[in-house]
């Protein structure tokens, strides 16, 4: 076996392999029986594919689940969870028996899918299919990263997938794979567990394991066939093959197994969800010749053959760290020490003096960051030059060049978000990812899920708006903003100038855990001329023109800022304007902040390129709000514009009908 394996021998299967596996089964279906839901065919099927690979091939230590160098286990096919915290339980994760009873019930450690944060030794939250996968993906480019970085005696590890049907059934599961081939992602092993079926129906009738596997080889995988996933033998032939030092491919097993094994619906899809009856479990556990344990414990000998694996691993972990642990500090100091440098770099950056849209201010930014060097890894779905995205090093990360911090997906925004989040959850890396604002409904599941991990991945969006002109309706994102906005914990900025967006960047470096969309036109925009700090910028909104006792209060962002600085000047009353640049931040201001802003006597008018819909919490009845409620039209950006009110003479117009 390669010198990646915990145990290296290989000696035959015994029965206590079998047993151990069925502790497993049990463990999983007396949690689905104490919730009353869940899913217990695939851990009865699976069991034996994750004792073997917890037990003799996985590196990790359950009692320091952060060690840099553990493997990562993904457990894509998400609604398996119950067999997950079963195994983590038994591999000395810190998950108890009572855990385990609590799966499923309100803020318990083992919800029904896995969640990051939640649960010790889940490296990322899977339930939507395909997810994990691409996670994973990200997971072993920041591997492979890193390691060019610090060098194999400090990040040499594997990432392995568990897979079902339906995540290969996902397209971003072949985005993914796609890229993952180009790169030649050999620490990356995905384990397809081909039980054939899914919720309708049999798997087969709507996909073909043959297919897929000849779908992988076709992109550039390395294929491995386990003749059968619940003969011991079979599978650690399979599993030494897959774990061997291979030529650079990532690697697809395919495991077939039985779903529900050793129940009363065995293969069949009536034990892919639901809990079994009394009667039924207790079948099972008779099938499984444990009929003498009780609820939720452990057999001695069982228990015995995991203390050897855990003590295993903590020594490899407490080797790695006598070894390598202070080469690894070290590099998460500095890169600490870096970020805060870049971010006083891009806020000393001089201001231009003419209209700039605020993507290429954004590439300014960019320009002023290394890279690797401060932990940023990504680029964009096939737009670097139109988005800006480029990082400074110019470097493309691929086979050739470990060390570039550019990333090419390709056309392949589902993956994208989902690859970014993996590059970000695996340790200090932050993935990017940039597109149109219009393509981030492609990434809608990825975005969401950074947020519910709170991983601080970093998604730039260019072309805005209506203002995109003659690319007409399908690339005018009028509803994307409200989107973005109503996910919680995710940050959303739309700068409205440079310095603005200098800011922006400065504070996404920040926050490394929270993920951000910083939102960017394609057309230029005026400098504003008003005094501001960084700060005032970073609360998410401040005066970005102001007059002495002013009659009404005009909000807007982006591009639209300057055209409501336009439109109060040339208004006969006195109007304040507020450059919001992050909504949410204004919104969770302190109250007597927000009326100092924006006093509540004073009517107001709210100006977005985008659906209104953001701004009814803001704008109360009889006040005004400047949205764009169709699908835009392709036509020159001022004529757009003009069309659906964002110009200065409409903004002034409203202004005046809200003061009369």
């Amino acid at each position: 076996m390669a010198s990646t394996t915990a145990r290296p021998d290989s000696a035959p299967a015994t029965a206590l392999d079998d047993r151990c596996a069925h502790t497993l089964r049990k463990l999983a279906v007396e949690q689905v029986l104490a919730a009353g839901s869940g899913h217990y065919g695939f851990p009865l099927g699976a069991a034996d594919l994750v004792d073997e690979l917890f037990s003799r091939y996985l590196r990790f230590d359950g009692t320091a689940p952060q060690w840099p160098n553990r493997d990562r286990f993904v457990l894509s096919a998400g609604h398996g969870s119950a067999m997950l915290y079963a195994v983590l339980h038994l591999a000395g994760y810190d998950l108890t028996a009572d855990d385990l009873r609590a799966f499923r019930t309100l803020h318990s450690r083992t919800p029904g899918h896995p969640e990051r944060g939640e649960t010790d030794g889940v490296e990322v939250t899977t339930g939507p299919l395909g997810q994990g996968l691409a996670n994973a993906v990200g997971l072993a480019i920041a591997e492979t990263a890193l390691r060019a970085q610090l060098g194999a005696d400090v990040i040499s590890h594997r990432t392995v997938v568990l897979a079902s049907d339906g995540d290969l059934m996902e397209g971003i599961a072949y985005e993914a794979a796609a890229l993952a081939a180009e790169q030649r992602l050999g620490s990356l092993i995905v384990c397809y567990d081909d039980n054939d079926i899914v919720i309708d129906s049999a798997a087969s009738s709507v996909m073909s394991s043959q297919g897929v596997c000849d779908a992988f080889a076709a992109l550039g995988w390395r294929i491995v066939e386990v003749a059968d996933g619940n003969d011991r033998a079979a599978l650690r032939e399979g599993l030494d093959e897959a774990f061997e030092q291979g030529d650079g491919r990532p690697t697809l097993v395919r495991v077939p197994t039985v779903i529900g094994l050793l129940s009363p619906r065995a293969g069949t899809s009536a034990s892919h969800s639901g809990a079994p009856t009394t009667e039924e479990h207790e079948e099972i556990v008779r099938a499984l010749g444990l009929e003498d344990v009780g609820p939720f414990e452990v057999p001695a000998d069982v228990a015995d053959r995991w203390q050897a694996v855990r003590e295993c691993g903590a020594a490899l972990r407490r080797q790695w760290e006598e070894a390598q642990g202070e080469a690894w500090d070290r590099h998460a100091r500095e890169l600490a020490e870096k970020v805060a440098e870049a971010r006083e770099r891009i806020l000393e950056l001089p201001a231009p003096t003419a209209p700039v849209a605020t993507r290429v201010s954004s590439s300014r930014a960019l320009a002023a960051l290394p890279g690797l060097d401060v932990g940023i890894l990504g680029g964009s779905a096939d737009l670097a030059g139109a988005t800006g995205t480029v990082l400074a090093d110019g470097g493309i990360f691929g086979p050739d060049d470990r060390r570039g911090a550019n990333i090419r997906f390709g056309v392949r925004e589902h993956a994208m978000g989902a690859i970014a989040n993996g590059i970000t959850a695996h340790s200090v890396l932050r993935g990017i990812g940039s597109t149109f604002l219009m393509f981030a409904t492609y990434e809608a599941n990825a975005l969401r899920m950074s947020a519910i991990q709170r991983l601080g991945a970093i998604h730039v969006f260019s072309h805005d708006s209506i203002l995109v002109g003659e690319d007409g309706p399908t690339h005018q994102p009028v509803e994307v903003l409200p989107f973005l906005r109503a996910i919680p914990d995710f940050e959303v900025w739309r700068p409205a100038d440079d310095l603005e967006t200098r800011v922006v960047w400065a504070e996404v470096l920040a926050t490394p855990d929270r993920p951000a969309a910083i939102v960017l036109s394609r057309s230029g925009v005026d400098q504003i001329q008003a005094l501001r700090t960084p700060d005032d910028i970073a609360a998410g909104a401040y005066v970005a023109h102001d007059a002495d006792e002013p009659e009404a209060v005009v909000f807007a962002t982006g591009a639209e800022v300057t055209t409501a600085v336009d439109a109060a000047q040339r208004a006969a009353h006195r109007v304040r304007v507020l450059s919001v640049p992050n909504l949410e931040r204004f919104r969770d201001m302190p109250r007597d902040r927000r009326e100092e802003l924006a006093p509540s006597s004073l009517p107001r008018i709210c100006v977005e390129a985008s659906h209104p819909m953001s701004w009814y919490g803001i704008a109360r009845d009889g006040d005004a709000v400047i949205g764009v409620s169709g699908f835009g039209a392709s036509a020159p950006a001022a004529d757009v514009a003009a069309e659906h009110g964002m110009t200065a003479t409409a903004v002034c117009c409203a202004i005046e009908r809200a003061i009369q």
